[in-house]
């Protein structure tokens, strides 16, 4: 039976099914849920929120393919604020590695003489994507954390809890794929 879970990650925990260095991952804090289960894109060990584990292989593929443009929106807080000219490359897209890394959207959360906090929508999601493109301006993120996935939001679950899907969130990620257009 397909199971969808809704897991808030804490940092220092690895998005992946098992660890061969022996680090908590992602499947350790669902352990009385049966079966094997896959993330649904990853957040590195640093980063924490929403995460979507799985055993629906064809939705997994669906909503990490890059294609079907599934939004994902994070909120990242900086060493320092971003001047007009960074926040506009971070939209028309930085140069990392070979690759043209951009956010479609950044919204100012707040800046003070500490540092600053975004947030940030991605239509796709690279490896390490903003940390890649606040490093490649020379702004360090201090922490970041994943808020939605598609509809899924990240609310009313503490840092380390998770909750099965509910029918109609099911319906809604499913949804965009049966009408045969990406979510914008």
């Amino acid at each position: 039976k397909p199971v969808y879970i809704l897991l808030n990650k804490p940092r220092g925990v690895v998005s992946t099914s098992s660890d061969d260095r022996g680090r908590t991952a992602v499947v350790d804090l669902v352990r009385e849920v049966p079966g094997r289960l896959y993330t649904v894109g990853r957040l590195d060990k640093d980063s924490e929120g929403l995460v979507l584990l799985t055993n629906d292989g064809a939705l997994a593929h669906r909503l990490m393919h890059p294609r079907h443009h599934v939004r994902k929106t994070y909120r990242a807080s900086t060493n320092r604020p971003l001047t007009p000219r960074e926040e506009q490359a971070l939209l028309d897209g930085v140069e990392d590695e070979g690759e043209c890394l951009r956010a479609l959207s950044l919204r100012n959360l707040r800046r003070d003489q500490s540092g600053a906090r975004y947030e940030l929508v991605l239509g796709e999601g690279r490896n390490r994507q903003i940390r890649r493109m606040f490093e490649a301006l020379g702004i360090d993120v201090k922490r970041l954390q994943r808020i939605t996935i598609g509809p899924l939001h990240l609310t009313g679950l503490r840092t380390g809890q998770w909750r099965k899907l509910t029918e109609k969130e099911i319906e809604t990620l499913k949804a965009p794929a049966r009408r045969g257009k990406p979510e914008r």
